[in-house]
């Protein structure tokens, strides 16, 4: 009886040792999967905020702050004529937008902008001497 029991305890030890592994890695692929919904969230709200200062006409601003990080990592945000899109941790959360020109200052040079957490914008609507529209982001 003794013999049986060094077995099967033995035999419950080597399952749950090779369980370990298994559980980590689902862990893993659930915080990753709570950082890219988070990034998206995040590329979402300033896509928001750009359609709201497109829809808003000229002169029309919003600011915009950047939290300090996205489940305790660093971030960027890179905006572009097409929408913003949140890299972390070699992922990317992307939102799309109605395309539009984008600057990083008032000279009106189509640009990529790239935002960085903890930082504050100013995102504003400018019309050029030729009636178009532009979105303007510069930081605070």
């Amino acid at each position: 009886m003794s013999a049986e029991m060094i077995f099967v305890t033995l035999l419950v030890i080597l399952v749950i040792i090779s369980l370990i592994p298994l559980i980590n890695n689902r862990m893993d692929a659930a915080s990753r999967t709570d950082e890219l919904g988070n990034a998206r969230m995040l590329a979402e709200n300033v896509a928001e905020a750009i359609n709201k200062v497109y829809a808003g006409g000229n002169g029309h601003s919003i600011y915009l702050h950047m939290p300090a990080n996205i489940n305790g990592k660093d971030f960027t945000v890179v905006v572009n004529s097409t929408g913003s899109y949140v890299k972390i941790d070699g992922m990317a959360g992307k939102s799309f937008t109605v395309p539009y020109k984008v600057s990083g200052s008032k000279s009106l040079k189509n640009d990529e902008i790239v935002l960085f957490n903890g930082h504050s914008y100013i995102i504003t609507n400018v019309e050029d001497s030729n009636g178009y529209k532009w979105i303007v982001i510069t930081s605070t």
